[in-house]
């Protein structure tokens, strides 16, 4: 069969000429998209202000370690019960997972045609935080308690009640066990709607704000800024862990309160801090800004471009595996193992991330600088992969026969 692409003649670097394949869907484009900023428009930001610009994510991780891991996988529990809980929160998750990758393309395309005397990407990331923190508020009110975790409950003959009667109190607000029979179905409704419309808030901060990064970081300075993100990233990690460890001292409502005062608050630091780039050196956009045809195509085009294929397809496979896992931990751990008196499943969890996440930061820093020295990246990224697929199948094993 004959080659149906197309191909254009372009120079190489050593002088010669070679033929590229066009994208097919390039006839396709519409002539209203933005060009990127001139390098020359982008100043070259202070450490200070590079410090202020990558805030915002200790606030986001934060805010989704705690909320993910901890705090919602235990009022699923509440609401439905120990039998119905993991099949609940596979939906609940799917449901904020097909909001992101609905919304986020659609974020990206409204926010690089803005052009708000405020920037294109500020407006989007303050609406966004708005949204989140309110629908914080609906989730914490549709599910008020944490899940009661029957910590005894490998102790033959045993029961937890017996157990907590003669035990001193832990010092921390124990909710009451909850099963599918209490929790009305109203509450569920309200508890997933509130999750989606959260997840949407979310998406148009983090969508906005990765927008942002890419405006104002010179390429001279976007190692440091890497580098000041992926700090932010761990501090936020860490804090998340932490709050979950204190959380049912805090009760839901305390819980959802202090994550959407830091959320709110980190969001607004970068906001206040950086100024938005760009809005007058770009090009002026159509009045019929709103496009089907366009954004059609940014879902679909980007497929077509083979380096972003597999990114795509070994980004959804990295993504389902810490989804998977870190979902379910809690259940794992309030299931599977024998805790101690006084911990429960919500504190085991939080307890061994904090670990975790110092160990996957010296790592990524040790791998940073083996991968530069070796100047190969595959071997290093199989390696951990391999590594990461061996832990999780003997864990597997191992439950399976003891």
């Amino acid at each position: 069969m004959p080659d149906m692409k197309s191909y254009t003649t372009v120079p190489t670097d050593s002088g010669s000429e070679t033929d590229v394949a066009e994208n097919p869907f390039s006839a396709l484009k519409t002539d209203d998209t933005d060009e990127p900023c001139p390098i020359s428009a982008v100043p070259i930001l202070s450490k200070g202000k590079l410090v202020l610009l990558n805030v915002a994510w200790t606030g986001m991780m934060m805010s989704f370690l705690v909320l993910a891991v901890a705090v919602v996988p235990s009022q699923v529990q509440f609401l439905v019960g120990s039998k119905q809980k993991a099949k609940t929160l596979s939906l609940v998750a799917a449901s904020g997972s097909i909001v992101t990758l609905l919304v986020a393309p659609l974020i990206g395309y409204f926010s690089d045609r803005c052009r708000s005397r405020w920037g294109r990407r500020k407006p989007f990331m303050v609406f966004g935080a708005v949204i989140t923190c309110i629908c914080l508020v609906g989730v914490a009110l549709s599910a008020p308690h944490f899940a009661r975790t029957n910590k005894y409950r490998h102790i033959a003959n045993i029961s937890c009640d017996t157990l907590n009667s003669q035990k001193p109190s832990c010092g921390f607000n124990r909710s009451v066990e909850s099963d599918s029979d209490r929790a009305s179905t109203e509450r569920l409704v309200s508890f997933i709607l509130s999750y989606v419309v959260l997840f949407i808030g979310y998406t148009m901060v983090s969508t906005a704000y990765n927008g942002l990064i890419a405006d104002v970081t010179h390429y001279s300075v976007r190692g440091f800024s890497s580098g000041v993100m992926g700090l932010m990233m761990l501090i936020g990690n860490l804090s998340g862990a932490a709050l979950g460890v204190v959380a049912e001292k805090l009760t839901v409502a305390g819980t959802y309160s202090v994550v959407a005062a830091f959320f709110f608050g980190t969001i607004m630091v970068t906001v206040c801090s950086v100024q938005d780039a760009c809005t007058t050196t770009l090009p002026s956009v159509k009045a019929n800004v709103f496009s089907l045809k366009a954004i059609f195509l940014g879902y679909i085009e980007p497929l077509f471009e083979h380096d972003f294929r597999w990114v795509f397809v070994t980004r959804f496979l990295m993504q389902m595996g810490i989804a998977t896992t870190l979902g379910f931990l809690e259940y794992w751990f309030d299931d599977l193992v024998h805790l101690p008196h006084c911990i429960s499943a919500i504190q085991a969890v939080s307890i061994a991330l904090l670990p975790l996440l110092l160990t996957a930061a010296l790592c990524s820093v040790a791998g940073g600088i083996l991968s530069d020295h070796l100047q190969r990246r595959k071997v290093l990224v199989v390696t951990a992969a391999l590594i990461m697929a061996v832990a999780a199948g003997s864990e597997a094993v191992v439950k399976m026969f003891w």
